[in-house]
């Protein structure tokens, strides 16, 4: 499998100079859970940034890797219920 099946689309950024009430805006507008933090061509947080040919296309977060190695156990436990 490869990132580019799971990744968020649309990645909201702010910079660390941002004021915290603007990102929460932001966040509560998109109604969103996390921004990237990018500084320049730096990024910081806990989640991975998607970036194509220096375009940011969006994260993969440590959430998106759990939930994907749970499925398969979702499934199965759904199959042998049946």
């Amino acid at each position: 499998m490869r990132v580019a099946s799971i990744f968020s689309e649309g990645a909201l950024t702010a910079a660390p100079r941002d004021r915290l009430a603007d990102a929460a805006v932001r966040m509560t507008v998109h109604r969103v859970g996390s921004l990237v933090i990018v500084d320049g061509d730096r990024t910081t947080g806990r989640h991975l940034p998607v970036v194509h040919d220096g375009t940011l296309l969006g994260t993969v977060s440590a959430r998106d890797l759990l939930i994907l190695e749970a499925w398969p156990q979702v499934e199965s436990s759904q199959e042998t219920r049946s």
